[in-house]
C-alpha cells in the first residue's frame, strides 16, 4: 500500500489502523513507528518511536514525520496483542516539487514531420536520424502502423 506523493517540507501523517477479520483491535500495545527506510536505503536513526492513539476510535494510530530527502521511503510498524509481536508496512514518495504533468496522448498530425498521417494504399517506412532525434515514418495500409 502507498501513502502517495508529497513534496519536500510536507509532514506526512503516518496512519495505522490495527483490525482483527475487519473489526478494530483495542488491545493492542507498544504501537510504534519502529522504522523508516530512506530512500538511499539507510534507516533513519531516530526510530522506534511510539505512535499516537486517535481518541474514540480503536485500533486508529498516527504518527507526523517531516522527510529530508527526495525519493521512495518504506515505513514498518510493530505492535503488541497480547504475548505477540505483530508488523505492519506502508510506504511513500517525496519529489522537489508540485505535482508534475502527466503523461497524456497527443493527436498525430501532418505538421509533424516524425509522425505523418496514413493515407496511402501502399505500405512504405522511411527511416530518418539527426544530431539526436532517430524516427521512423511510416505511411499506407500497414494494419499494424494504423496504431500510431
Amino acid at each position: 500500500m502507498s501513502l502517495g506523493n508529497f513534496t519536500i517540507g510536507s509532514t506526512i501523517r503516518l496512519p495505522l489502523q490495527i483490525t482483527e477479520s475487519g473489526i478494530p483491535v483495542s488491545d493492542a500495545t507498544n504501537v510504534k513507528v519502529f522504522k523508516i527506510i530512506k530512500p538511499n536505503k539507510d534507516d533513519d536513526g531516530s526510530f522506534p518511536k511510539a505512535m499516537t492513539s486517535v481518541e474514540g476510535y480503536d485500533g486508529i494510530y498516527y504518527y507526523d514525520y517531516i522527510p529530508q530527502n527526495v525519493g521512495n521511503y518504506i515505513v514498518i510498524y510493530n505492535f503488541d496483542i497480547d504475548s505477540a509481536t505483530f508488523s505492519a508496512m506502508d510506504s511513500f514518495y517525496m519529489s522537489a516539487s508540485g505535482l508534475q504533468a502527466a503523461p497524456r496522448a497527443t493527436a498525430v498530425s501532418n505538421a509533424n514531420f516524425y509522425a505523418k498521417s496514413i493515407s496511402s494504399s501502399s505500405s512504405s517506412a522511411k527511416s530518418v536520424s539527426g544530431s539526436d532525434i532517430s524516427a521512423t515514418e511510416v505511411s499506407g495500409d500497414d494494419p499494424y502502423a494504423k496504431g500510431l
